[in-house]
Formats: C-alpha cells, sequence, structure tokens
C-alpha cells in the first residue's frame, strides 16, 4: 500500500512537471521527498511583470488536503522567498490548482489552468 501510495504522489508530480513544461514554464522537481514538490517559473514578456509574481511552489496531493503544519511551512517558504504557493490534485480526471490565496490566480489562469481557493 505505501509502496503504491508513493508510486502515485510521484506520478502526479511528473504529471504537474510536464503540463507546466508544456505551458512554457521552468519547473523543477525536488526528488526525495523534499518540500515543496516543485518550484516553478512562469513566463511573461521582459519588463512586464515581477519574478515574485511568477514563482510558485507547488505542492502536489492526490487528494485535495494539506495539513496545517504543510500550510504553514508553505507560507514561510512565500515569506523568506517571495512567490506564492500552491496545491496541484487531480479533479474528475484533470489537472487543478488551488492557491493559499488570491493572488496566484491571475498567473493560473492565463496558462489556462482551472484554479481555486481553499
Amino acid at each position: 500500500m505505501i509502496r503504491n501510495a508513493k508510486a502515485k504522489g510521484a506520478r502526479l508530480e511528473r504529471e504537474v512537471k510536464d503540463r507546466l513544461k508544456k505551458a512554457g514554464c521552468i519547473v523543477v522537481r525536488q526528488a526525495a521527498s523534499l518540500f515543496p514538490d516543485l518550484i516553478c517559473i512562469l513566463p511573461v514578456e521582459p519588463g512586464k511583470e515581477e519574478l515574485n509574481k511568477r514563482l510558485f511552489f507547488i505542492e502536489c496531493k492526490c487528494r485535495k488536503y494539506i495539513s496545517s503544519e504543510e500550510r504553514k511551512l508553505l507560507m514561510q517558504i512565500e515569506l523568506r522567498f517571495g512567490g506564492k504557493s500552491i496545491i496541484a490534485y487531480k479533479h474528475k480526471g484533470k489537472m487543478a490548482f488551488c492557491g493559499l490565496n488570491y493572488n496566484a490566480f491571475p498567473s493560473l489562469k492565463a496558462l489556462g489552468i482551472f484554479a481555486t481557493i481553499i
């Protein structure tokens, strides 16, 4: 069971990474269960947007649930490095993202990604 859960999580991380790369993003996947799972920089025209509005820390979850400890850690990462934290998950078979705050949405919507707030 644990092996299957790890494999499912790793597969989701790769799917999210591939989806974002196809949208033109730079994505780094952190192996060995490091937190967060992915670090992403969204593409924009030069000079149009600051880096901290294009930098995303992504935690991938097979279910949308995120613990309060993980939420606090994501918020600390935001404060320390700038950028926005989001959760990636599958919703009815489609890739979905939800943010910890509303400021993440304009950049995500530009990529055509379904996004909600948690």
